[in-house]
């Protein structure tokens, strides 16, 4: 059985953990041998932080080499050679099985390779995550998909938040694409609303919790620490307000956070680490450390001596180590709460998508969201404090509620055993 998996950016460790739980939900639906090869968007980074992963570069996803085409780069004609290379893409695809010479009139023998592994394999997974809305770029995997289904392979999302779709010609081509998948896992129930909308039939859609779960294993009972509590805290910038300005927005934001860092540690003596899940990886597009000192920056000088900000990278085993650390768990990312939750790490959670609220609503903790567009610096302070006193109860409740979503997670192996591993080969 061989297996692309596409449209991710390991260098979010978020991300890594998702590839991490989608492999090992794969290797439960088809068995220990099954080939799976990465296509990420920084692959070579990729390789020097994860060697668990093959990584091939995304085939939408490349600085150009030639100067022609660096300079048509530059000067922000991305989308127009994006739009050239879809076009050699298929020209080139068919004829790699029958006259691979007359491919070569249109790739290169990188191409012409990376082309092979998709015409070549059994199943095409796009990742799990969170990348399909309209505020984000959505050319590259519209174009990366379209490829997918010229080749005539069966293409599966994995569990996905996405949408809503508002843009007739983003509803036209993802309509036209998510009704032609095998079948599409998501996480909540606005995605599958998203996805109806675009008349998706219901039973190609699943239900289930995000892969990372997949990650948690047995959540332990924490036993009680002497001493201060500790508390981390990953924050992000963050710039797609609806309802304010953006940099008002974001300024509410890093106040409030601060806010809630001088009340912890002023009233309960916490010791508090800046620590989050986009951090120390310099290939990366962001840091979420320079949040993180920009909050630093807003508290007193007596405060601010007793924080840490960590600058350390960490794939997602040692950062669900270092999370179990902690007593308490202030996440933006929602990979950070997803990852200290596999820790059996209460959280205090900060959203900035729908995505989150849903996990939390799920979990029967939706009193303890804040949604990032409504925080305020002396709301979200008294909310940590309680927080920190009811620590026990919201321990308790981790370890009810991760063990079902872990099993959620592992969900679609038996799906896609049943429908698209007779497939297999086709």
């Amino acid at each position: 059985m061989r297996i692309v998996i596409s449209n991710i950016v390991t260098l979010n460790v978020g991300d890594a953990a998702i590839l991490q739980g989608t492999m090992a939900v794969l290797r439960r639906a088809f068995g220990d041998g099954v080939e799976i090869l990465v296509f990420d968007k920084a692959a070579e980074a990729a390789r020097r932080y994860y060697p668990w992963a093959s990584f091939r570069q995304a085939l939408f996803a490349r600085r150009p080499a030639s100067g022609l085409r660096r300079a048509l780069h530059d000067r922000g004609w991305s989308h127009r050679l994006r739009r050239v290379d879809a076009w050699r893409f298929r020209a080139a695809a068919r004829w790699l099985g029958r006259a691979p010479w007359v491919a070569r009139l249109f790739v290169d023998g990188e191409e012409a390779a990376d082309l092979e592994a998709y015409r070549s394999a059994d199943l095409v997974i796009s990742s799990g995550g969170t990348y399909l809305v309209e505020k984000y770029g959505l050319e590259p995997p519209i174009l990366d998909y379209e490829l997918t289904l010229a080749l005539d392979r069966r293409l599966v999302f994995f569990t996905q938040s996405l949408g809503p779709f508002r843009g007739s010609e983003h509803r036209r081509r993802l309509g036209r694409i998510f009704r032609s998948a095998a079948v599409l896992f998501v996480r909540d129930d606005p995605s599958v609303a998203h996805l109806l909308d675009l008349d998706v039939p219901a039973e190609r859609i699943v239900r289930c919790a995000d892969a990372a779960f997949a990650l948690a294993g047995d959540v332990r009972v924490r036993s009680p620490r002497n001493g201060p509590p500790r508390v981390a805290v990953s924050v992000r910038g963050w710039r797609h307000f609806r309802t304010v300005d953006p940099e008002e927005g974001e300024r509410r934001y890093l106040d409030a956070v601060a806010a809630l860092v001088e009340r912890l540690v002023r009233s309960r003596g916490a010791r508090v680490t800046f620590v989050s899940t986009c951090q120390g990886m310099p290939e990366y597009w962001t840091d979420d450390t320079v949040a993180a000192r920009a909050v630093v920056e807003r508290l007193s000088g007596e405060v601010a001596g007793r924080v840490r900000v960590d600058t350390e990278a960490r794939g997602p085993d040692a950062m669900i180590d270092t999370y179990a650390g902690f007593d308490l768990v202030v996440a933006t990312r929602m990979h950070a709460a997803i990852l200290a939750l596999c820790a059996g790490t209460p959280v205090l959670p900060i959203a900035y998508e729908f995505k989150t609220r849903e996990l939390f609503e799920r979990m029967g903790l939706s009193e303890w969201v804040t949604d990032i567009e409504e925080i305020s610096p002396g709301t979200f302070a008294d909310l940590g404090e309680a927080c920190l006193a009811r620590l026990e109860e919201l321990g308790a409740a981790v370890r009810r509620e991760v063990p079902g979503l872990c099993e959620s997670a592992f969900a679609p192996a038996a799906v896609l055993r049943d429908r698209v591993g007779s497939a297999a080969g086709k």
